[in-house]
């Protein structure tokens, strides 16, 4: 198998997507790298990059040629990765961009050939790692994703210097409609380049995720403020190992607090204290959109901790709890306590880290706060774990109500009747009505009126 045969990948379906097949491919290539004259580090990288490309051309093939069918609407994509290894201090492998060439362009000729979605949506995750682009090859897969059915495009630690984010502009800027998802790494992006991708994501906007990680944005002031308007443009957005602190946290906090269509934020892996925290927190009173916020692995402690809970699970009243932000999710403390306890609510007891992973854990917030509310109202009886009566169905609530003002009358907690009251105010529940009938003044009135004209009607 020469590493110039321009066919190779192209009709081999034979070419298995297991790690065993790759490794086999890789361990040939490498000899024949070595027998080359090249390097060790050489061999071992050019020969990684030749056996997935060869791997990944002949799976998007089984598509090109229908021997495979596509994902359904409702099944997960199909992830092609095409990537170098990540050798500590190694260069890109493809500085000898002509070598594999004929490789590239059997991937980008498999990439273009590609069906159409029936549903319209793309069915290809993309994912470009630890690559040098020569231009040739970029003018490949510039021109192959045009008409891919992507639905996703990653591109990480790809360069040397910016051409790495050149390389990402070209790609952006000719993405398909509807690719739901775009995400860049790389370690070399500027402020002349920040502002020309923030454009191109703009022009050219995925539908859904925006991802500028691993990129040094919270180096500069000048880079932080050139990225962190994409909040007002996007649902999901990850602005994840950026070494952003306060100054992009004051930033991020004003753009959150006014309430933008943004709805996940991963701020994960950054330099944000307890102050940032605060911040944070402050703008999540405002908000109602976001559902989602990540902050693992940053330098929050108790007293950071303490002001994100207080905006999502406010214990001092009743009042404080029930007017708490009942939508965001904060992750990034104690996750594992989800998994313990699958349908647990927080209550006054919980620490700050499961408050934080538990608290709002439902998409609906009238769920999170009615939870949130049940769970404050003191233990009664035999009655261990309050939070089941939520599903109690609304026709038994005359006799949950009775049996609730029994055992609080005789507590002593702050809350009592009046906490049951403001967590039953929303209820509708016709069977509390004399003979089914709801006293409002308005309603009345009306019933009168009908009586009345019915009589009317009997007596002509």
């Amino acid at each position: 198998m020469d590493a110039n045969n321009e066919d190779e990948g192209d009709d081999n379906d034979s070419v298995g997507s297991d790690s065993s097949s790759y490794v086999q491919l890789w361990n040939e290539n490498e000899q024949r790298f070595l027998a080359l004259g090249y390097d060790a580090d050489e061999a071992i990288e050019l020969s990684r990059v030749q056996a997935s490309l060869t791997q990944e051309t002949a799976r998007l093939n089984r598509y090109a040629k229908g021997s495979k069918k596509p994902p359904e609407e409702g099944e997960e994509a199909v992830d092609i990765g095409v990537g170098g290894g990540e050798i500590p201090g190694a260069s890109p492998p493809l500085l000898h961009n002509d070598l594999l060439l004929p490789q590239w362009r059997a991937f980008a000729k498999a990439l273009a050939s590609l069906p159409a979605p029936a549903n319209g949506k793309g069915y290809i995750r993309l994912l470009f790692t630890n690559l040098q682009f020569g231009k040739a090859v970029q003018d490949l897969l510039v021109e192959a994703i045009k008409s891919a059915p992507l639905e996703g495009l990653m591109l990480m630690h790809n360069g040397p210097g910016t051409e790495g984010v050149e390389f990402a502009l070209n790609m952006i800027n000719v993405l398909p409609a509807n690719t739901l998802d775009a995400c860049l790494r790389d370690r070399h992006l500027d402020l002349e380049h920040a502002a020309l991708l923030v454009q191109a994501l703009l022009d050219h906007p995925p539908t859904e995720n925006v991802g500028l990680n691993s990129c040094g944005i919270g180096e500069k002031n000048e880079l932080v403020r050139a990225v962190v308007p994409i909040l007002h443009h996007f649902a999901s957005v990850s602005l994840a190992n950026n070494a952003i602190g306060s100054y992009g946290a004051a930033l991020i906090a004003d753009i959150v607090a006014g309430n933008p269509d943004l709805k996940e934020l991963c701020l994960d892996g950054n330099i944000l204290d307890d102050d940032d925290a605060t911040r944070l927190s402050v703008s999540l009173k405002t908000n109602t959109k976001l559902i989602w916020l990540g902050l693992a692995d940053n330098r929050i402690t108790f007293d950071g901790k303490k002001a994100l809970c207080d905006v999502v699970f406010n214990k001092g009243s009743m009042d404080l709890m029930y007017e708490s932000n009942h939508t965001c999710r904060i992750t990034g403390f104690d996750d594992a306590a989800a998994d313990r306890h699958p349908f647990s609510v927080v209550n006054a007891a919980s620490s700050l880290d499961a408050t934080l992973s538990l608290a709002n854990a439902f998409t609906s917030p009238e769920v999170n706060r009615k939870l949130k509310m049940l769970n404050l109202l003191p233990t009664l009886g035999n009655i261990s774990d309050l939070h089941h009566l939520f599903g109690f169905p609304l026709g038994l609530a005359p006799r949950i109500i009775e049996l609730l003002g029994e055992g609080l009358l005789m507590q002593s907690e702050p809350y009592g009747l009046s906490g049951l009251f403001l967590f039953m105010r929303h209820w509708s529940m016709p069977l509390l009505y004399t003979n089914n009938c709801d006293p409002s003044p308005r309603r009345s009135e009306r019933i009168r009126k009908k009586k009345v004209d019915a009589l009317m009607k009997g007596r002509c």
